[in-house]
């Protein structure tokens, strides 16, 4: 008689994983809660809430249009922005990774650049778009360009040599050669560079509503801010923390369904 082996599907290896954690992830939101409630005894109730006030105040804001078209606002304006700064730095990187000289001439004004602190050209930019959403754009399209210069950059460069060699060999012209070896190559450090450029993106989104007024959760943290409703401030600021989890969430969904060979053992 031939002896049977049962095998594990992943499917549910994944699932028996995710149960063992659960009591972990439980202990971890009571020991937030907790914590939650120490701040608010330790500020006297100033400033802040019980957080099943804020809980409250959530669902609340939840029977509203307005609060969900914040939301949406924010994530387009917040991914819009990602992936047309990310576009921008593969055309700007791009041409700077082929020429090391152009590169290097460049390469302290990129570093001025990214240096500038975000605070300061949000100023700039009021003087010139005011509180439209255009503002929120070229902001956030700015700082992602910046930064993801340099991930455009060390991936294009960062390719197997026998690749180029024999690219080389074969004639292949400059874009046949960025789109079948380069860009392919690239995709792990670029994805890489997007995932971490979120929180950035993010924030600059955030930051426009709060300073410029503009649309989304961070105008609408500013206006209860004003109104001294803390709850609501609180509301906000949890919804702001679960959205900004799920837009990093997906980026990084993508980032491992798209570059599956670094997932090989």
């Amino acid at each position: 008689m031939i002896p049977t082996v049962k095998v594990q599907s992943v499917g549910n290896s994944k699932k028996l994983a995710a149960k063992a954690q659960l009591p972990t992830h439980i202990m971890g939101i009571a020991g937030g809660l907790i914590l939650w409630e120490a701040a608010y005894l330790a500020t006297g109730g100033n400033g802040f809430a019980h957080f099943w006030d804020v809980i409250w105040r959530i669902i609340q804001l939840a029977s509203h249009i307005d609060f969900w078209l914040s939301v949406g606002i924010t994530v387009i304006l917040t991914l819009g922005g990602l992936f047309g700064g990310v576009a921008l730095a593969v055309v700007v990187g791009v041409p700077l990774a082929w020429n090391q000289v152009l590169e290097r001439e460049t390469r302290w004004m990129l570093l001025f650049a990214r240096s500038v602190p975000s605070v300061a050209l949000l100023p700039l930019l009021m003087a010139s778009f005011g509180s439209r959403t255009m503002l929120v754009g070229v902001f956030v399209v700015w700082l992602v360009t910046i930064k993801m210069v340099f991930f455009v950059i060390r991936g294009v460069r960062d390719i197997d040599r026998s690749l180029a060699e024999q690219a080389k060999l074969m004639c292949i012209g400059p874009i046949r050669k960025f789109l079948l070896i380069q860009f392919p190559a690239a995709s792990s450090i670029i994805l890489t560079g997007a995932r971490l450029s979120i929180g950035l993106a993010y924030g600059a989104v955030v930051l426009a509503g709060l300073l410029a007024g503009t649309p989304g959760l961070g105008r609408d943290i500013s206006l209860a801010s004003f109104a001294g409703d803390t709850a609501s401030v609180l509301a906000y600021t949890v919804v702001a923390a679960f959205a900004g989890l799920a837009m990093f969430w997906l980026l990084q969904t993508i980032e491992n369904r798209t570059v599956v060979w670094r997932n090989v053992a």
